[in-house]
C-alpha cells in the first residue's frame, strides 16, 4: 500500500513539474510578442490587453472580434495568427496604416502623415511625394516595391527620424508602421524573437 502511495505522489510531482515547465516555456515565448506590442502601440493598455487575451484564450479572443475576423476571411480561432492579432490591435489603437497593395499612394501618404502626428507633412519631400502621387496611375505597391520610381517615400520618412516598416501577415495588404530610428534595432530583434516577419527592414 505504501508503495502505491509513493507511486501516486511521484506521478503527481512529475505532472506538476511538467505543467510548470510548459507554463514557463509559454511565458517565454509570449513575452517578446507582448513587449513588441507595447513598443509599437506606444504602451497602449488596450493593444496589450488584446494580445494577452489572444495568448491566454484564443477562442474568447475570436468570439470578441468575430465580426472583424470574418471580414478578413477568418472563420475559426485556429486561423488567427499572432501577426493578425498584432496588426488588428495596432489598427484599433490607430498606430498602423492598413492599405491594399493597389491603394492610391496619395491616400496612404495622408494616413502616414497622421501616423507621424503631422511631422511628415512639414518636410519638403512631402510636397514632392504629394505632387508625384497625384499624377500617377500606379498603386501603392509600385512605390514600395520598385526602387527608383519617383521620389522615395522611405527616404522622406527617414528624414524625419523614422523608419517605414510593414508587418507581414501573409496577405496582399500592407500593414505599415513608423518606428523611431533609435528604436529600430530593438523592434526588429523583438519581432525576430516573436516570429513576427517584417517587410522593408533593409530599405
Amino acid at each position: 500500500m505504501k508503495m502505491i502511495y509513493l507511486i501516486i505522489i511521484a506521478v503527481l510531482a512529475l505532472a506538476i513539474l511538467s505543467c510548470t515547465a510548459h507554463n514557463r516555456d509559454t511565458n517565454q515565448e509570449s513575452q517578446p510578442l507582448l513587449t513588441l506590442t507595447q513598443e509599437l502601440s506606444g504602451g497602449s493598455e488596450q493593444a496589450l490587453g488584446e494580445l494577452q487575451l489572444f495568448l491566454s484564450n484564443r477562442q474568447e479572443y475570436f468570439n470578441r472580434f468575430e465580426d472583424e475576423l470574418y471580414q478578413r476571411g477568418i472563420e475559426s480561432s485556429e486561423e488567427v495568427s499572432p501577426e493578425v492579432a498584432l496588426v488588428d490591435a495596432l489598427v484599433r489603437t490607430k498606430m498602423l496604416v492598413y492599405q491594399d497593395h493597389s491603394s492610391d499612394p496619395a491616400d496612404t501618404l495622408v494616413w502616414l502623415n497622421e501616423l507621424s502626428e503631422g511631422s511628415l507633412g512639414q518636410s519638403v519631400c512631402y510636397k514632392e511625394l504629394e505632387k508625384h502621387y497625384s499624377e500617377t496611375e500606379y498603386g501603392l505597391s509600385a512605390f514600395l516595391e520598385a526602387p527608383g520610381y519617383g521620389p522615395s517615400l522611405f527616404d522622406c520618412i527617414s528624414g524625419i527620424g523614422y523608419k517605414l516598416l510593414a508587418i507581414n501577415e501573409d496577405s496582399d495588404a500592407y500593414a505599415l508602421i513608423l518606428v523611431a530610428e533609435e528604436k529600430v534595432p530593438n523592434v526588429t530583434k523583438l519581432a525576430r524573437d516573436a516570429d513576427i516577419p517584417l517587410y522593408f527592414a533593409n530599405k
